[in-house]
């Protein structure tokens, strides 16, 4: 049996026949020109290609340098144009914010209300991470360079704050020395009260404004001299004009050319006098109770033979305890009324026997 011949099929590559094609061509010699015009895109490629690794890589770099160092990351905070210091940057950080946060802390620093004035300004920065500060120890900075007021209370007059103290009963107290100051000792208080229109107000203060109450006494009845003019009143001397308005008898008669020690006063005379008047003046209402003397009453009796008065019998006083209101300013006496009178001895009365008129 013949054995049967098997037909083998081998495909050949494209670009090996056309390799063979190109080898079964006769080779022809490429001029220069053609040669370089063949590799001038090539050539040009490679040109661009370096080119662009020469300038754009540096620009790239500069771009990023610029941009790392113009890029705000931080804000500084300024109180009154007065740099704080630097934050870290963040949405829900505003002047608002930040004032309201120094308004908490300085409340609970003085333990009392506070109003802030909120003088501050923000800035966007760029800045190096040592410089940026933590929050706390910028509030801590802000506080102090920020103004602001307490709440204090006041004496005011018209308007005008004479002493400013920490508090309420701080203010209290002191008015209650100064009542006490011009008490009399001799005598139960009814009422005391401030001459003038002064008031004790609730006030927001520089923290500095705020006294002891030491100093707000001194300060509020402090004396100083007002010139006035006086009135002789019945039964007035020199030396009682000068003690009620606190001169010596020596200021008082310097103060009225032709005025000696030994001169007379008359009734409806007028008299230069410095008034020494604290700042406050203090109106004191007093209950007064006093033993005094009950004088002898004076009897007289008319005989038509006398030609002369003659004593009968001597009189003796008696005791009689007085209830008075009286009314000082400053201490002194202004005003007196008798509320009730309490015989404890008789007097005796003096019996006059005197001629008919």
């Amino acid at each position: 049996m013949e054995q049967e011949k098997k037909l083998i099929s081998i495909k050949i590559p494209d670009n090996v026949i056309q390799t063979g094609k190109r080898l079964d061509r006769p080779v022809v010699a490429e001029s220069p020109a053609a040669k370089r015009r063949r590799l001038k895109p090539r050539y040009r490629r490679r040109f661009i290609a370096r080119l662009s690794a020469i300038v754009l890589i540096p620009l790239a770099v500069i771009g990023m340098a610029v941009w790392a160092l113009s890029y705000k990351n931080a804000v500084e905070v300024y109180a009154a144009d007065e740099l704080v210091g630097t934050l870290r940057t963040d949405k829900l950080l505003t002047v608002e914010s930040l004032a309201l946060d120094a308004e908490t802390k300085l409340m609970e620093e003085n333990q009392t209300e506070v109003i802030v004035t909120p003088n501050i300004t923000l800035k966007p920065v760029h800045a190096s991470k040592d410089s940026i500060l933590e929050k706390e120890e910028l509030m801590d900075k802000l506080c102090v360079k920020l103004p602001y007021q307490v709440k204090a209370v006041a004496f005011v007059l018209d308007g005008k704050p004479l002493a400013v103290l920490k508090d309420e009963a701080e203010a209290l107290t002191v008015q209650d020395n100064i009542f006490a100051k011009y008490a009399s000792r001799s005598g139960e208080v009814e009422n005391s009260s401030f001459v003038e229109n002064v008031s004790i107000e609730d006030i927001f203060a520089e923290k500095s404004a705020i006294i002891t109450m030491g100093k707000a006494f001194d300060a509020l009845t402090a004396e100083s001299a007002h010139p006035s003019v006086y009135t002789v009143q019945q039964d007035d001397v020199l030396g009682a004009i000068a003690e009620r308005n606190k001169m010596t008898l020596s200021e008082l008669i310097a103060a009225n050319p032709g005025v000696t020690v030994n001169s007379t006063l008359s009734v409806g005379q007028e008299l230069n006098v410095e008034t020494k008047a604290p700042v406050l003046s203090v109106k004191t209402v007093e209950t007064i109770v006093a033993d005094e003397i009950a004088p002898a009453p004076v009897q007289r009796q008319i005989n038509p033979r006398a030609k002369t008065e003659r004593v009968l019998q001597e009189g003796q006083d008696g005791q009689q305890r007085v209830t008075k209101r009286v009314t000082r300013v400053n201490g002194i006496a202004q005003h007196e009324d008798i509320i009730n009178t309490v015989t404890l001895e008789e007097p005796t009365p003096r019996i006059v026997e005197i001629p008919p008129q």
